[in-house]
């Protein structure tokens, strides 16, 4: 059974436009040790950031799940938005919490980019690493 969420606090770096949070909750040894995403979990976030964002918007997978041979670890999504956000903290708690909802509590850490957000490191690994949804 999963236990109740424990929310991280959203983090938006001050000046850089770099933002982060994430979504937690307790699980079950045996709840991690899958470690892809399965179609049905790939396709609830798709929907959950077109939704949101409308078709423009892209989401990839990076980090840790996508090595096979590691365990545990949260899911890492970079959102690629069109447009200009208004406070990004909000957005990406928020899209955050859904995703965590549809994925029945797995953690998820959600990285923004969008026109008016400054470009960090991060977003090039994300961008170069990650496998687009």
């Amino acid at each position: 059974m999963v236990g109740a969420l424990r929310f991280t606090h959203p983090t938006q770096y001050a000046g850089t436009g770099f933002l982060y949070t994430g979504c937690t909750t307790m699980r079950t040894e045996a709840e991690d040790s899958a470690m892809r995403l399965s179609a049905r979990d790939q396709q609830a976030i798709h929907a959950i950031v077109e939704q949101e964002f409308g078709a423009k918007a892209t989401v990839r997978l990076f980090g840790s799940r996508l090595h096979d041979e590691l365990r545990g670890g949260d899911v890492d999504l970079l959102v690629e938005l069109p447009d200009p956000v208004a406070d990004p903290a909000v957005v990406a708690a928020e899209l955050a919490v859904k995703i965590t909802r549809a994925l029945d509590g797995r953690q998820v850490d959600v990285i923004l980019r969008a026109p008016n957000l400054r470009h960090l490191p991060i977003h090039d690994i994300a961008a170069r690493d990650g496998v687009v949804l």
